[in-house]
């Protein structure tokens, strides 16, 4: 009975932990997630360019095979304390998305503008690509310059 007893008080504590660490990390650490859909139209031919200026996604464009097209996103750190940004790519579109800046410290105030590039090869196939950025603004305790 007294093996119980521990056993139970044991499994709490650890659940406890588990749970506190979470709270915790979920408070202290990660303070925003920002996601924005990505589109782009490869045409098969090259001398027609289709542009979205709408500012609900990254519309990049439709465009034939060796296109550049970029777009841009204003961060601004509205907390009294140092964040870090964190950029993530997904979908079949990253393999040809790149961007200007990542994992970098925004002081209390201040600014930044990230620019999203988008570069096919000549040999792209003709299609539309999809897909998301994601990005992470967490709790900095480095105070870089």
């Amino acid at each position: 009975m007294k093996n119980y007893k521990l056993i139970g008080v044991f499994l709490s504590i650890v659940l406890l932990l588990i749970f506190t660490s979470l709270l915790l990390y979920n408070i202290f650490i990660i303070r925003q997630v920002w996601d924005y859909n990505m589109y782009y139209s490869v045409l098969e031919e090259t001398r027609k360019v289709g542009i979205n200026t709408d500012t609900d996604a990254l519309w990049f464009g439709r465009a034939g095979p060796g296109s550049l097209s970029e777009r841009r996103v204003n961060l601004t750190n509205e907390y009294d304390f140092p964040v870090t940004a964190n950029v993530l790519l997904f979908g079949n579109i990253s393999e040809f998305v790149s961007v200007s800046d990542n994992n970098f410290v925004l002081q209390p105030g201040g600014k930044k503008t990230l620019t999203y590039f988008l570069q096919t090869s000549f040999d792209t196939p003709p299609g539309d690509y999809s897909g998301h950025t994601r990005i992470v603004i967490k709790r900095s305790f480095l105070r870089e310059e």
